[in-house]
């Protein structure tokens, strides 16, 4: 092979070379996305959805004001119910003293956590010992009832299986009270009984007053021994007030736990 031919190869083999480099450059042009032009740059102030990045983030503004809000209306509430209750009892107007005496009674009163767990037990079961209110140990369970006669009078009629109960002898409309305290779990009238008031106490002990007129109380309040209940029934020959006492569906004689002298 001449050396002028040798250097044509040559020559040819650097023009092959240059022009797949020229060809590699148009591929890489190709593939590159356009140039951002500035004025496109001004998408940022025009969609609702994006935030420019240079500015602070201000995405949690919102449910910090709204949180604001909600608070400033509560304050606004309690102040309402401030002056409400400030002027209930500085106005001393007849036709607010049950309004005063309802609010007297829920600032002053004790929650009622016996009331609460007697009727856990009753609809659900025993009450959870998790929580220190309903806690109860065997000593609680066994604490002894103090009990009074619910009425001034004489055993009329004793106890029997079949009256499941004692009838009392008394003055006209004398007043009835709680023989213990306890959880006011009926009030309604029953057949043979008349009007009847059924009080829960410890232990799941249950005390019955029938034959009641004027009944003073409501199912679910809350009585403390001696609290009025009602009044006996008033007859042209002797007034008379029934008394029971049930537990574990099992009635006993009430003269065994309390005295009627």
């Amino acid at each position: 092979m001449s050396l002028e031919r040798w250097n044509q190869n040559v020559k040819k083999r650097r023009e092959q070379k240059v022009q797949f480099l020229k060809q590699g450059k148009e591929r890489e042009k190709m593939a590159l996305p356009p140039p951002i032009k500035p004025h496109e740059l001004d998408f940022y102030h025009m969609s609702p959805d994006v935030e420019p990045w240079n500015q602070p983030y201000v995405g949690a503004k919102h449910p910090i004001k709204r949180k604001s809000n909600w608070f400033k209306t509560q304050l606004l509430i309690s102040a309402l119910l401030f002056v409400v209750t400030l002027l209930i009892f500085q106005a001393h107007t007849p036709i607010l003293k049950p309004a005063e005496r309802f609010m007297t009674q829920a600032f002053t009163r004790e929650f009622n956590f016996a009331g609460m767990s007697a009727q856990y037990e009753k609809y659900i079961g025993e009450a959870p010992a998790i929580l220190p209110a309903f806690q109860k140990d065997k000593e609680d369970k066994e604490q002894v009832i103090t009990w009074s006669a619910p009425v001034k009078g004489t055993v009329g009629l004793p106890f029997d299986e079949k009256r499941k109960g004692l009838v009392l002898y008394t003055t006209d409309g004398a007043p009835v009270h709680a023989a213990a305290e306890g959880l006011v779990i009926f009030v309604g009238n029953k057949e043979g009984l008349g009007n009847l008031v059924k009080v829960q106490h410890m232990s799941g002990v249950v005390t019955w007053y029938g034959l009641l007129d004027d009944i003073q109380v409501k199912q679910k309040d809350w009585v403390k021994r001696g609290d009025v209940i009602g009044s006996a029934v008033r007859s042209d020959q002797k007034s008379m007030v029934y008394l029971a006492v049930e537990h574990q569906d099992r009635f006993i004689n009430p003269a065994d736990v309390m005295s009627f002298e």
